[in-house]
């Protein structure tokens, strides 16, 4: 959807007597672009969005932006939220011989962006890493990205230690979850993925870069729950997997960590009651406009 199409439909729904509310989700393309707009570009957004009662963010960085560009606006944080109950633990014992292979999960698109070919490179290297991926393989990208991402699935399929869902079902994937001891999205850009926050509910320890509200959730966790690197570092993921695959101690306490962390901030009944309480505050203040 394109920014001038929110005009039409916040003012449809306000003439309606409904008070309108934005959600907006890709927090790190947002926050670049709001960040660059000029005094004039700022007013024809403020005009564009003037009919909502709230703009919902998910992160403190979009916010800050947003409530500079649109002072008038309300401006509000609520993070995606995880179903803690069905997202859970599995009962983890370390009794596996010390050699034994450490299964590492990846759930998102195996594209570019994704950081698949960098995770390639740092699971061959890792003879004790079995890498399973669940996710599709677009069919957008120019011809070089693709061929690049040919060659790291390749390079996978060689080594053996490769096993790949193009889709899961939602009752299936939590088992993916439980049946795994590494969590890993080397993203090169995100918002706030679910499927980090899934891998948290269910007590993994997580490998990932700092981008989008990645880095907002790690820097602001009262306990270490994750490995951070740079995005495009293939020695230090191969590194951060290689530590983690030989030290069973270190990752019970990051995935313990991780899930203390999920049910204090991240639970689906925690983000649900703050929008619930947004919602009955807009009604309470009535659809007359006014920001």
């Amino acid at each position: 959807m394109d920014a001038q199409d929110l005009l039409p439909i916040g003012e449809v729904a306000r003439r309606a007597g409904v008070v309108p509310v934005l959600h907006v989700h890709a927090s790190t393309e947002v926050a670049a672009s709001v960040a660059g707009l000029s005094r004039l570009e700022r007013a024809v957004l403020a005009r564009w969005l003037k009919p909502f009662g709230a703009i919902v963010v998910l992160t403190d960085e979009l916010r800050e932006l947003l409530a500079a560009a649109l002072p008038r606006h309300s401006v509000v944080v609520v993070p995606n939220g995880v179903d803690i109950s069905r997202f859970s633990p599995a009962a983890r014992t370390d009794d596996r011989a010390s050699d034994a292979t450490v299964s590492v999960l990846f759930v998102g698109r195996l594209s570019i962006d994704k950081g698949i070919c960098e995770l390639a490179e740092a699971v061959v290297a890792n003879p004790r890493v079995h890498l399973t991926t669940i996710g599709d393989r677009p069919d957008r990208g120019d011809a070089t990205q693709s061929r690049a991402v040919d060659a790291a699935l390749e390079a996978l399929r060689a080594s053996g230690r490769h096993t790949h869902f193009p889709r899961v079902s939602r009752d299936a994937i939590a088992d993916h979850y439980r049946s795994a001891d590494v969590f890993v999205l080397p993203s090169h850009r995100e918002g706030m993925p679910v499927s980090l926050l899934e891998a948290m509910a269910s007590g993994l320890p997580c490998v990932v870069t700092p981008v989008g509200a990645i880095d907002d959730i790690v820097s602001s966790a009262p306990e270490s729950f994750a490995v951070l690197v740079n995005v495009g570092d293939v020695s230090g993921l191969t590194t951060a997997l290689e530590a983690l695959s030989t030290d069973a101690a270190l990752r019970a306490q990051l995935g313990s960590a991780a899930r203390r962390l999920a049910i204090d901030r991240f639970s689906s009944a925690k983000s649900g009651t703050q929008m619930l309480s947004l919602y009955a505050e807009l009604l309470h203040q009535g659809a007359d406009g006014d920001h």
